[in-house]
Order: C-alpha cells, then sequence, then structure tokens
C-alpha cells in the first residue's frame, strides 16, 4: 500500500524541490501561467463586458428598427399628400396664368382708354381754365 503524506510533510517536499533548478524552472512557468491565466479572466471579463453591450446595442438596434418600419407607411403616406399639394399648387398656377392670359388684353385696351380719357381730361381742363380767363381765342 502506497505511503501517505501528510499536508506537512508534502509542504516540505514542495519547497525543497522548488530549491532544486527543474524545481526553479517550474515555479518560473507555474507563475508565467498565472499571469497567462489572469490575462485571460481579465479579457474573458471584458469580452462579456462587450457581449452584454452588443446585447444592449442589438435591442437598441432592434428599436430602431422596429421604428423605422413604423415610420415607412406614415412617411409615404406624408410623400404622397406632398405630391397631391404640390400638384394642386402646379394645377392653380397653371389656372392663374390662364385667367392673365384672358384678362391681359382686356387690361391693355383699359389702359388705353385711360390715357385717352386722361388726355380729353387734360385739354377739358385747359379749355375751362381759359374759359375762365375770359380768353375765347376767336
Amino acid at each position: 500500500m502506497p505511503r501517505r503524506w501528510t499536508a506537512e510533510q508534502r509542504r516540505q517536499k514542495m519547497r525543497n524541490y522548488y530549491k532544486t533548478e527543474a524545481g526553479k524552472i517550474h515555479k518560473q512557468k507555474l507563475r508565467e501561467l498565472r499571469r497567462r491565466e489572469a490575462r485571460l479572466s481579465e479579457i474573458r471579463r471584458a469580452c462579456v463586458g462587450n457581449v452584454q453591450r452588443s446585447r444592449a446595442l442589438s435591442l437598441v438596434d432592434e428599436k430602431k428598427a422596429k421604428r423605422i418600419l413604423a415610420n415607412r407607411i406614415p412617411a409615404q403616406q406624408s410623400r404622397v399628400r406632398k405630391m397631391q399639394f404640390v400638384g394642386n399648387l402646379e394645377s392653380t398656377v397653371s389656372e392663374l396664368y390662364k385667367d392673365l392670359s384672358l384678362l391681359q388684353p382686356q387690361l391693355d385696351v383699359a389702359r388705353k382708354q385711360k390715357q385717352s380719357l386722361a388726355l380729353i381730361n387734360q385739354e377739358l381742363k385747359s379749355e375751362g381754365e381759359r374759359l375762365d380767363r375770359g380768353d375765347t381765342g376767336q
């Protein structure tokens, strides 16, 4: 039956072993391994944090995508209303230009009448002034 060592005996054996050249190398490798494990655990914790953040971001992205999809129909309706409004404005503009083309000749006639009436009025005023002065002009 194999001999069982006590905890104190095992510790003493390890201390003696680490004093040897092979033990020193083994101890150095253990330290390096512990450092690597510590770095890996830090990286894992950072990755878990990143995963949690990316999950939160994916939830935000999902909400944003839902909002965008929900906005598409009202946005399309808004564009249709805008096109109808612009179409109504364009038809109103064309009607107003048509009215303008019909009224422009009438305006030209009225301006010519105004000019001729202004000339007649001027002549009548000057004749009235002449008559008031008693000048018959004959």
